[in-house]
């Protein structure tokens, strides 16, 4: 039986025990991170435009900005996910 499984049964039923806040923790991170992954995109994409259509000096550095700042979030998101799971496996495991 898969994680998911374990806790949609769980939920459903309303036996949620003590032993299930790792899976729920990871599934929570897994979450965010693609959260955190699509807004991210989005403002990747953002500061594309502004880069590529901003004709005065000012929007072609606010998009760098943009971009830039996209993917040092996106960095920061995936070190702390990779954090949390190795932390679940470490404790778990």
């Amino acid at each position: 039986m898969s994680e998911n499984e374990i806790l949609g049964c769980a939920i459903m039923s309303g036996r949620i025990s003590l032993a299930m806040i790792p899976y729920f923790i990871q599934y929570f991170s897994n979450f965010l991170l693609g959260l955190v992954s699509l807004v991210a995109l989005l403002f990747v994409v953002i500061g594309g435009f502004l880069y590529t259509l901003g004709g005065l000096t000012e929007e072609k550095a606010k998009g760098k900005t943009f971009i830039t700042n996209a993917l040092i979030g996106m960095v920061i998101a995936f070190l702390s996910w990779t954090l949390v799971n190795v932390l679940i496996s470490a404790l778990t495991g």
